[in-house]
Parts: C-alpha cells; structure tokens; sequence
C-alpha cells in the first residue's frame, strides 16, 4: 500500500471512529492493513492513537497486573521469533500491545505483538532498558566468573 494512501498516523476523525469500535473490531482493520501491505512502523503508531471506549468498571490496573503477571510466569508467550516492526530476528523481543492497555487495550493475543528493542524504544521513547545481551556473551561472563571462582578457591586451599 502506498504511503500517500495511507491516513496520517494522528487523522483525529479516523481515531475517533476506530475508539468507537469494539476490540475485536479494531484488531480486524489492524490484521487486515498488516496483510494489504501497510508499513508496520506506521500500522503501530497509528493504533497507538486510537482510545478505546470502555465501560466506566473497565479497570486498566487489572489489565497491567494480569499482564505483568502472565509475562513473568510465562503465560505470556511471542508466537514469533523476529521482530513485527523491523523483521529483525535473533534478538530480544519485548512484548507490545497494538492498542495501548492505558487506551483501552486488553491482553488478547491479537492485541500483543513481538517488537524488539529499537522498535519498542521508538514507540516508547522513555524506555530505559538496554536490550538482554546475547548468550554468548552471558556465556563468556559465567565462564569468567567461574575461573575467578576457581582461583579463589585455589588461593584458600
């Protein structure tokens, strides 16, 4: 799909429309302009945008902590291993949700897709984490901090 027909990312009429949708429906026109070819970038900033209306005992602490929750325990799983935003594979990948749990997003697995560092930063620039490091380098530290293990033990004995 070419840029020039795509809304702009902020098009507050289009927004307003979407948040006027049920989840579900406003996942559908995410999935659908994912397969008609929509940048990716631009599909997850538009969305970003879009403001759900809830019911007035939709609670997004509950949805925060069932998802925090599930993240750490492991029910919470990426069904891809390279990034949706840049195709980057062979890195950490961080959970994002499509339509932001703070506007009304929930923790479907339609609503949450695989970004990796750069790409979530870019979403959230105030993310201060540095990406995980990779295995071989954890390797290269355990293997280090095991030989001065070694040595200690060697000088006591």
């Amino acid at each position: 799909m070419p840029a020039t027909q795509l809304p702009a990312a902020n098009d507050a009429a289009l927004l307003k429309r979407l948040g006027n949708l049920p989840e579900d429906r406003v996942l559908d026109y995410f999935w659908l302009m994912d397969r008609n070819g929509a940048p990716r970038p631009w599909l997850l900033e538009h969305l970003g945008h879009v403001v759900l209306n809830r019911p007035l005992d939709w609670d997004r602490a509950v949805i925060r902590r069932q998802h925090e929750s599930g993240a750490r325990a492991g029910t919470i799983r990426l069904n891809k291993r390279c990034c949706f935003g840049c195709s980057h594979g062979h890195c950490a990948l961080y959970h994002h949700h499509v339509i932001e749990i703070q506007n009304g997003g929930s923790n479907a697995s339609r609503n949450i897709v695989p970004l990796c560092f750069d790409c979530h930063k870019r979403l959230h620039p105030w993310l201060k984490e540095q990406p995980a490091k990779s295995g071989l380098v954890q390797v290269r530290e355990i293997a280090r901090n095991v030989k001065d293990a070694d040595f200690r033990a060697m000088e006591t004995a």
